[in-house]
């Protein structure tokens, strides 16, 4: 069981350290991308919401979220699962 405690914690403290990388990843984002892109995928915020906060139009809310993102796709893919093909004998 002791085990099964460490692997837990374990799993649990990898996941707090890659959700902290991602976080310091949108902090990096120029400003207007940092704050749309943490208001859409850090708390969910519609684009109307995102637009809002910005003082801009929905369709520049998107612009910067999709700019965020990208920039983001970059910045944090080595934390993005491998895929492993099965080997067979």
């Amino acid at each position: 069981m002791r085990a099964l405690t460490n692997s837990g914690a374990s799993q649990q403290l990898e996941q707090q350290e890659t959700e902290t990388e991602i976080l310091q990843a949108i902090a990096m984002l120029p400003g207007k991308q940092c704050v749309a892109t943490y208001m859409r995928l850090v708390e969910g915020h519609s684009y109307e919401a995102i637009a809002a906060a910005l003082g801009c139009g929905e369709p520049s809310a998107r612009k910067h979220v999709a700019r965020g993102r990208q920039r983001l796709q970059s910045t944090i893919a080595h934390l993005a699962p491998t895929q492993t093909k099965d080997i067979k004998p």
